[in-house]
């Protein structure tokens, strides 16, 4: 699955859930995106993170929508990141695992 983050190519995740959730500040319905690795090296959880934290006011996230099997692209912010341990094995420095929660941004 191809996923952009404001148009930079992102490893496929090993998890994407899409949720929605009601902000109490608005008491609108937001989609929620939650995507997370199981393990990337410091070059991708830097592009991942770049790339989702580009603009404040929000990035596009695209990718294939699996119930129409057609594109979908939301403007998003981040809502939550999480990187939970940094490893290295065999030479190679990697994160395990990465988080990213983003939240739609309604116009």
């Amino acid at each position: 699955m191809n996923i952009l983050i404001n148009a930079v190519l992102v490893p496929e995740p090993d998890l994407l859930s899409s949720e929605w959730v009601t902000v109490a500040v608005d008491d609108k319905l937001y989609r929620q995106l939650v995507l997370s690795w199981n393990r990337v090296s410091a070059a991708q959880a830097a592009a991942i993170l770049g790339a989702a934290t580009a603009d404040p006011a929000g990035v596009s996230l695209s990718y294939l929508y699996p119930v129409t099997n057609a594109n979908v692209t939301y403007t998003v912010k981040v809502y939550a990141a999480r990187v939970s341990v940094l490893r290295e094995a065999s030479g190679e420095v990697a994160y395990a695992p990465l988080a990213l929660t983003l939240r739609e941004v309604i116009p």
